[in-house]
């Protein structure tokens, strides 16, 4: 506290009075001779002085250097306070239609205006972020900016990069979340997207490099909203409701359950599943109907009993139990509400909001509370302070079954049941077969039968979670034009999730049986009575430190801006869990157990000690960093800006030179329309911008020093304390490079009809972490260390129309983009070319090539005789499957490009008649490539239901002219499945044309009532494929399952 009076004193000591001449001014329209009214007035400091009255007039002090009078629709004029007396205080200001409104952008350092700016910055307004309804802030990003592109393969809709990827480690590739003037270290979705006021997107250097070594994956600076001086007080109040379809449990194709049991059959007679039959030792599970005909063999049961509990059990269909008892229609609701205002010397705004979240999983859900508060003073005329508040509050609830499967990775037979034909929740077979679990300890065990729809009920996973972010600054200016400024942030979050299995769950009931033995008539349990916990929690404290000197100086013909100033930041995470058996909820008592006793296993299914779940972890990452921003202006011409940072951590290098990491950029504008030979009156605005510079990334997982994990161990001798060298030494440890140049064009037609922006880029990322082989005198086969350099380069255009204009408004907005990712040098020694082949959904590098490549053997056709699968071997059809994968050379694998789009866009038409609005978005991606799934014998065998490529196999010579399907032959050969999983028949291009969303708005703003605006809101998400290349049913966005629809509709009131 006394560091913080003294600053405040400092300021105080500072400020002194001068005596200024003032002069009456009237500024007119310099066509019409009119006064002009509500002009702002601002010093070439950036300083606000005041607006002229309704009479056009201001009494203006000599308090600075030179002022610049601004009206939107007309010009901009710099005069200093000279020029005004010369002119005896006319102001003459000249309306140009092309004059839009002054969009400020955010940097999380400044804020500047976007037209004078040389970087690549996306601003998105609040509108447009209003437009779509969503619990979390991300999801609203997509189709709002060109560089950033979602990934939803696999249904994961948060995944986002921001022009393409600049490094080829996973946990890296994330951009970086500014919210407000500070990284964002906790979930981001503790953000209530309400809050939000507007969002910049930082693309290129010049524009991210003063984040230095966080911004190589591009920056998203998250601006909330706040109070606004000289402004009556508002209450906004706002409901959205959200319902979103259900999971579609029959997405995937498979064969019928008649098909499936008739394949249970075929395997039976051929002795597929006697093996695990006659193992009496662990009892693996078999389906009901391999039940029913081992039951037939073995005289239990009579043909046509078996036949009729065969045809009983077709009638069974576990995706449409899944889908009737454990999917349900999403459903979100969320309230808001939001005080703002303020006086001259203060403002303020309070926020209260709460999400009710249904999941698509029955039994799970959350809620959260968000409260915010934004205060701002002005106590001084040269000292402004502020402080905000954010607090989140949330509770998660897991409940629900995910996914029904027998044991932690078997697969359930496609005619299982959730209930019986009265309604009753049905047992399934789980871990044990049902002969070994009905007979087994004879009545004195704990039963051990698995009933799903009742053990749901039986379980209480809940996680808490609350995050306070608190943030205090200061500004004063210290001379015209020279401004301190003071920021600290601090950021506290703590998790904890407890796992409450109860005693009667078939969780806790498998366990205790497990670890019993009987002696005599008395069970013996090494596992007391009573239920299990299981929890986790983590701790995040983060502190951040932040002074800066900003000199905003306007001369008669040029402006110059300088930023200097430097930061410290801290985060330190601690993370635990810990399992206690025996626990009574009641009065929160646990049993001790022996964790160092190897016990056998009940009916000697085995042996092991009581599984011991105790860990604590904590990590600690500093960092410090100075920098320093400029930009000169020369008569609104020219602009040249430059930036330097310099970052340090903890965490690199044992050389000074890798701890400490410089980083740079210079860049240019050029407003050609300024020019006097420039006489284009078709093309009034054009301008080009050029930047170039340095930018970098870092992994905190990878330390500099050799790191050590302890832990301990149970052996048949004892408990021991063991430790293992998590990391080798890597004294030559850098952050990774990424060096961008970025060239745009922006350019408009008069009456801004045609407005738009292209732009090139091309970053060159270096010292990229990846995978290496090791000195295997270090005891590692691999290492991480800087040992790859990839390029992405690319296009992006933005164009807006102005179709019609009048009482029916009509604009559109186009986007495209381009960027491709290639591997240009990685110093790993790829062991067999067949190492390469993939699905494309994981990053792994190849010279030469996409990192997200798609590889695959190369298909051949099927062999006339039997229908076997044949590959490229030296050019060669071959179908050995011993050694195929080990003879495979680089020329036989297939290359089929990117697995994520390299082209795609968005085009959004926006509609306006009177108070109605309607806006549709539809979004487009090219030049991608996906597997699809087909047949794998090998699992069908394994008991999953097959792919319905089943039925197109090859099945008699001559289908081989017909089919690229194999044929089914037994005893499978598992390698065969394999290889063919991956053959290049089974990709498929994934271009296609969506229709994203739709919203359609009705606002109100009555003169009389409660409402001074009232806006009535429906909006629609996910709304389907207009056109796709693939024939198959497969939707190549999220690929294995179907992105779901949302339907929502939401009022906003303001009184």
């Amino acid at each position: 506290m006394r560091p913080i009076l003294l600053l405040i004193g400092l300021y105080l000591g500072c400020l002194s009075e001068s005596y200024a001449q003032s002069i009456r001014l009237v500024v007119r329209d310099g066509n019409s001779k009119d006064v002009l009214s509500g002009v702002s007035i601002s010093d070439c400091g950036g300083r606000y002085v005041g607006r002229t009255d309704s009479e056009g007039v201001y009494q203006l002090d000599n308090g600075a250097d030179c002022f610049v009078f601004y009206l939107i629709g007309y010009g901009r004029d710099t005069l200093s306070f000279e020029q005004i007396e010369l002119k005896a205080g006319h102001v003459w200001l000249y309306e140009t239609s092309q004059e839009l409104e002054e969009v400020l952008v955010s940097t999380g350092y400044e804020t500047m205006s976007k037209e004078r700016a040389t970087g690549s910055f996306d601003y998105i307004e609040n509108s447009l972020l209003e437009r779509q309804i969503a619990p979390d802030i991300i999801s609203k990003l997509e189709g709002l900016s060109p560089a950033i592109l979602f990934d939803k393969r696999n249904g994961a809709e948060g995944n986002f990069s921001v022009r393409g990827l600049s490094t080829i480690t996973n946990n890296m590739k994330a951009p970086l979340v500014v919210v407000d003037n500070f990284p964002y270290e906790g979930d981001i979705n503790d953000i209530n997207p309400n809050d939000v006021d507007n969002i910049t997107v930082l693309k290129d250097a010049a524009a991210s490099s003063i984040w230095g070594a966080r911004a190589g994956n591009g920056v998203i600076v998250i601006t909330l909203k706040k109070g606004r001086t000289d402004s009556p007080f508002q209450l906004t109040a706002k409901s959205n409701l959200s319902i979103i379809d259900k999971e579609d449990a029959f997405y995937r194709q498979q064969v019928s359950n008649e098909t499936y049991i008739e394949t249970e059959r075929f395997l039976f007679e051929r002795g597929n599943y006697d093996a695990a039959l006659n193992n009496r030792r662990t009892w693996p599970i078999v389906s009901p109907a391999v039940e029913l005909l081992n039951n037939f063999r073995e005289g239990d049961i009579t043909e046509e009993v078996l036949l009729a509990e065969l045809e009983k059990l077709k009638d069974g269909d576990i995706r449409r139990d899944i889908s009737k008892y454990l999917r349900q229609k999403a459903v979100n609701q969320q309230y808001v509400v939001q005080l703002s205002g303020g006086s001259a010397k203060a403002s303020t705004l309070i926020s209260l909001g709460y999400d009710n979240m249904r999941d698509q999983v029955v039994g799970n859900g959350s809620n959260r509370l968000t409260m915010r508060a934004s205060q701002n003073w002005k106590p001084l005329e040269k000292l402004s302070i502020e402080a905000g508040m954010l607090y989140t509050a949330t509770t998660t609830n897991n409940n629900g079954l995910a996914s029904v499967r027998p044991g932690v990775s078997g697969t359930l037979y496609p005619y299982a049941r959730l209930v019986d034909d009265n309604g009753n929740p049905a047992r399934l077979v789980q871990n044990y077969r049902t002969g070994f679990v009905d007979t087994v300890g004879g009545g004195q065990l704990l039963d051990w039968t698995y009933v799903p729809l009742a053990d749901r009920d039986l379980n209480n996973n809940h996680t808490r979670a609350k995050a306070l972010t608190m943030n205090l600054g200061a500004k004063y200016e210290l001379l015209a034009g020279l401004n301190s400024e003071f920021r600290y942030q601090y950021q506290y979050s703590n998790t904890v999730n407890d796992h409450l299995q109860d005693e009667q769950s078939f969780f806790v009931r498998d366990l205790i049986n497990k670890y019993s033995q009987m002696n005599g008539n008395t069970v013996e349990r090494a596992i007391p009575l009573g239920s299990i916990l299981d929890r986790a929690n983590s701790e995040r404290r983060s502190h951040a430190i932040r002074g800066q000197l900003t000199y905003q100086k306007s001369f008669i013909h040029s402006e110059l801006n300088v930023l200097a100033g430097g930061e410290v930041r801290e985060n330190v995470t601690a993370a635990g869990n810990i399992r206690w058996y025996g626990y009574d909820a009641e009065t929160l008592i646990m049993q001790p157990v022996d964790y160092t006793t190897r016990y056998d296993y009940y009916g000697g299914l085995g042996s092991g000690t009581i599984p011991y779940l105790h860990a604590d972890r904590k990590l600690n990452d500093r960092f410090v960093s100075i920098y320093l921003n400029g930009a000169y202006a020369w008569e609104r011409k020219y602009t040249f800006s430059f930036s330097a940072r310099r970052d340090a951590s903890n965490l690199f290098g044992v050389n000074t030179n890798n701890k400490w990491k410089p980083l740079w950029s210079v860049g240019g504008l050029w407003n050609i329309d300024k020019e006097s030979f420039y006489k284009w009156d078709a093309l009034p605005r054009l301008a080009v911008r050029l930047t170039y510079g340095h930018s970098g990334n870092v992994n905190n997982s990878v330390p500099a020093q050799t790191t050590i994990t302890y832990g301990s161990s149970v052996t048949r001798t004892g408990q021991f304390i063991n430790a293992y060298v998590n990391s080798p030494p890597n004294a030559d440890l850098r952050w990774e490079n990424v060096r961008q140049i970025n060239g745009a064009i922006e350019f408009g037609t008069k009456n801004n009809r045609v407005r738009g922006s292209i732009e090139y880029f091309n970053k060159l990322s270096t010292d990229l972490l990846a995978i290496v082989n090791a000195d295997p005198t270090l005891g590692f086969a691999i290492i991480n260390k800087n040992s790859a350099t990839m390029e992405t380069h690319g296009w992006e255009a933005q164009i807006t129309t102005s179709n019609l204009s009048g009482k029916l408004n009509w604009d559109t907005h186009w986007m495209y983009s381009f960027n491709k990712s290639t591997v240009k040098e990685y110093l790993y020694d790829t062991p067999l070319p067949y190492s390469l082949v993939s699905q494309g959904s994981s990053l792994i590098p190849i010279e030469g090539h996409s990192a997200y490549n798609l590889v695959s053997y190369r298909f051949m056709g099927l062999t006339p005789e039997n229908g076997d699968p044949q590959f490229s071997v030296d050019g060669e059809a071959y179908s050995n499957y011993v050694d195929l994968r080990n003879k495979v050379s680089l020329s036989d694998l297939v290359f089929h490009g990117s697995a994520i789009p390299e082209h795609y866009g968005t085009v959004r038409n926006s509609f306006s008649y009177g108070s109605w609005s309607l806006s549709a978005l539809i979004g487009y991606r090219f030049g991608y490539f996906f597997r699809r799934e087909s047949i794998n014998y090998a699992t069908m065998i394994g008991g999953e239901a097959a792919h319905a490529d089943f039925y197109d196999r090859w099945q008699q010579a001559g289908d081989e002219q017909s089919t690229n399907i194999p044929s089914f032959v037994y005893p499978n050969d598992s390698r065969r499945d394999q290889i063919y999983a991956y053959a290049d028949i089974l990709v498929e291009k994934g271009d296609n044309i969506t229709l994203h969303d739709v919203n359609l708005s009705y606002a109100l703003s009555p003169k009389r009532g409660m409402f001074s605006r009232l806006v009535l809101q429906a909006y629609a998400r996910n709304l389907g494929i207009l056109w796709k290349h693939t024939k198959t049913p497969v939707d190549p966005n999220s690929i294995s399952m179907r992105l779901p629809l949302h339907l929502s509709v939401g009022i906003n009131m303001i009184f």
